[in-house]
């Protein structure tokens, strides 16, 4: 579960904020969800009596301007007692925003803000957590429906009027959402995992087994077929995905494998944290 700090003294815009956070973890209309607490706070010193008894927050948005205690001297608390925990700062100024990124916060937001700005910080904060579950809703047949973990699927085949989503526990169908839907709620929850590498499909880059110059093979053992001129674009995508989950960090032997694999034609995932699958 992601575990979501608001700290804000004005309560209309603690409220605001609270309902942009809650958008975010479950947007209306959407086949997609974060399972996900949100706590709110109208002082420094609430927040920091929650962490006294025990509470753990991946991420905080904290309001600079405060009494008593400012957001700045906050988020010098929280880091010193958890770590961990993204911060995102919320202002009506750009005067702070040196010291803010000092203290290593993922976004600096200065009032009035956007929800899509919002939505950036917050996609940023999840992006460098080590683990978000992350849950899309299938439709399937005689009304029932399925949870299921981003993480879990493998790949999405359009058939007919229906979607078949291949699972590491099986295949469940979808009758309402498109390839399209798929792959906007996948991009939306984890972006660059997933793409369209052949009319028909949505694959899950992190499945992927190897990719040759007309097939993908996923983990499963299920093959996709490749027009020859889609290659490299899969290649590179699945490339560009591995060097962003292992943290952006390029070595030699990662070069060395890639270079491997292109004298081969073929492209395999190195047994590297970065292709941790």
């Amino acid at each position: 579960m992601l575990r979501i700090a608001v700290c804000d003294d004005e309560e209309d815009q603690r409220e605001a904020m609270h309902q942009m956070v809650q958008q975010y973890v479950s947007p209306p209309k959407s086949a997609s969800s974060i399972e996900a607490h949100i706590a709110d706070f109208s002082c420094a010193h609430d927040l920091l009596a929650s962490l006294g008894e025990g509470s753990v927050f991946d991420i905080a948005l904290l309001d600079i301007y405060m009494p008593e205690m400012d957001g700045v001297t906050l988020a010098r608390e929280i880091q010193s007692r958890s770590p961990d925990t993204r911060i995102i700062f919320l202002t009506s100024s750009v005067d702070y925003a040196v010291t803010a990124y000092a203290l290593g916060a993922v976004h600096y937001l200065v009032k009035p803000f956007a929800q899509k700005d919002v939505f950036a910080a917050l996609d940023r904060a999840c992006a460098s957590l080590p683990c978000v579950p992350k849950k899309i809703v299938i439709n399937g047949e005689h009304r029932a429906t399925s949870v299921v973990n981003i993480d879990d699927i493998i790949c999405v085949e359009s058939v007919g009027y229906v979607r078949n989503v291949t699972t590491k526990n099986g295949i469940l169908i979808e009758k309402r959402l498109t390839l399209s839907d798929f792959l906007s709620e996948f991009n939306r929850l984890s972006p660059g995992q997933f793409m369209l590498p052949y009319r028909g499909y949505v694959i899950n880059l992190a499945a992927v087994r190897t990719v040759a110059p007309l097939c993908v093979e996923m983990k499963d053992g299920t093959k996709i077929p490749l027009k020859r001129g889609d290659y490299t674009a899969v290649k590179n995508a699945l490339f560009d995905y591995s060097f962003v989950r292992g943290g952006g960090i390029l070595n030699d032997h990662i070069l060395a494998h890639r270079a491997f694999c292109k004298q081969r034609d073929l492209w395999v995932p190195c047994g590297l944290s970065v292709l941790a699958f």
